[in-house]
């Protein structure tokens, strides 16, 4: 018995029978429904947010490090121009990392779209994002970069009230060597004085694409909402089925010879161990007690309470 040859939705008991017979595919079955197919994709664009975000984050943090060195004494009595080298290499690195995850987000958000429209998309884009300039001319680095040449940084360190500020700079001449850039990222460009703060633009932009990007989950979930619930509630109803038959095994196979007791500060906190043992002692009520702190999921059904009941009760 197959879950494909049963019409959607499925019930409980469906699921529970398919996953006997035909447990190597179940899962498979599940995923490919409208609502899985859409769950999963929605999950893989978060996906693409986590990796952005990630490196975008990596390359901040590497800046804000590279900052924080040059307060150490003797930092600059080592600071060779291979140390520098290196230093500049790694913010290249990372700048091409984020510039390349940033727009693969960007991919993978308007293949989603056309698959799955949400109401307010474009208007939430503008009002999010604004007209800065900055997301077409992350696109823009991105093409450079990857088609052009790697984008040159050169750090600066100016100082303000005694403390001194570090910033990774690309030069705006360099960047004009490119002729294809859009008009709104020339602009940009052009907006900016000599040299264009990377940390300033990723730490921006970051903000604005995770703002954007929670938005458009939840008005995903609120459009497609019957369609997700159904999913959803298969996956929990096939973890039940998994769960049941784990925790089967685990009472089936508890040794004669050892008290379960024993056990329960491992998988449970000092305040539920002091709830269960406000109960009398391996009666009943202390053993549901039992039951309704560990069986969050409710898969204990009445023949498993009773072997329960034989496996711990007096």
């Amino acid at each position: 018995m197959s879950l494909k040859n049963i019409t959607p939705p499925w019930t409980y008991e469906d699921i529970e029978k398919c996953y006997f017979s035909d447990f190597k595919n179940i899962d498979r079955d599940i995923k490919d429904t409208e609502g899985g197919r859409l769950w999963c994709e929605l999950e893989s664009l978060h996906e693409c947010l986590f990796i952005f975000s990630s490196c975008a984050n990596d390359l901040l943090d590497i800046i804000s490090n590279f900052g924080h060195s040059t307060t150490k004494v003797g930092f600059w009595n080592s600071l060779s121009n291979e140390k520098q080298k290196e230093y500049s290499n790694n913010v290249k690195k990372h700048l091409f990392c984020s510039a390349v995850s940033a727009m693969a987000l960007v991919d993978h958000a308007r293949k989603f779209k056309r698959r799955y429209p949400v109401d307010e998309y474009q208007s939430q884009l503008k009002l999010i994002f604004g007209n800065d300039g900055i997301h077409d001319f992350i696109q823009g680095l991105r093409n450079f970069s990857s088609h052009f040449q790697i984008a040159e940084t050169n750090w600066q360190i100016t100082y303000e009230n005694n403390v001194n500020n570090v910033s990774f700079l690309l030069n705006k001449n360099d960047l004009l060597t490119w002729g294809s850039w859009k008009t709104s990222a020339r602009s940009f460009i052009l907006a900016n004085d000599e040299e264009i703060n990377i940390y300033y633009i990723f730490s921006e932009y970051i903000k604005k694409t995770v703002i954007f990007y929670n938005w458009h989950k939840y008005a995903v979930i609120s459009k497609y909402s019957t369609t997700i619930t159904q999913h959803l509630t298969h996956v929990k109803w096939l973890g039940r089925v998994k769960s049941k038959t784990v925790w089967n095994m685990i009472i089936n196979h508890i040794p004669k010879d050892k008290d379960p007791y024993t056990y329960l500060d491992k998988y449970l906190t000092k305040e539920q161990v002091d709830d269960v043992f406000s109960y009398p002692y391996k009666s009943k009520e202390q053993i549901d007690r039992l039951i309704k702190i560990i069986d969050v999921d409710e898969i204990c059904d009445e023949f498993m309470r009773q072997k329960i009941y034989l496996k711990l009760a007096v």
